[in-house]
């Protein structure tokens, strides 16, 4: 893996570790496969050219009812438009495809509109990350 600051060249083994790195200090990155270049671009164009959602985090209150919050983001996007990725303790993560981002603020006005009515403690919303992009 191989990544510029300040157009030099560093090469890491540890891709884990250092994929944060490359997004927060790096101008382009360069991803190969093989020998090949599958990619390269600065970190915001990559993860939004492939990458392929953004991800909904829902912190739950002992009442959360999930119905009503199947029922809250029905009504603002399409069913299609969203998955269920996990439910960990009191979060709940949501992905949600790019191309409903015409749709993403009203359900975030809904959302905190209806937090006591859903039992939502916080919530917050987030774009693909540079693994994503890696895997991909």
């Amino acid at each position: 893996f191989i990544f510029v600051i300040n157009k030099s060249f560093v090469y890491a083994i540890n891709i884990k570790i250092i994929i944060k790195e490359a997004d927060a200090l790096s101008d382009r990155i360069a991803i190969m496969k093989q020998g090949q270049l599958k990619c390269c671009g600065s970190p915001f164009f990559l993860k939004s050219s492939i990458g392929s959602h953004y991800k909904l985090s829902i912190e739950k209150k002992t009442d959360f009812n999930l119905d009503e919050l199947i029922k809250l983001m029905n009504k603002s996007i399409r069913r299609n438009s969203y998955q269920f990725e996990t439910n960990v303790a009191a979060e709940l993560i949501f992905s949600i495809r790019n191309e409903a981002i015409d749709r993403l603020s009203e359900l975030l006005a809904d959302l905190d509109a209806n937090k006591k009515n859903v039992g939502i403690e916080s919530f917050g919303i987030s774009t693909s990350d540079m693994e994503e992009v890696f895997l991909k």
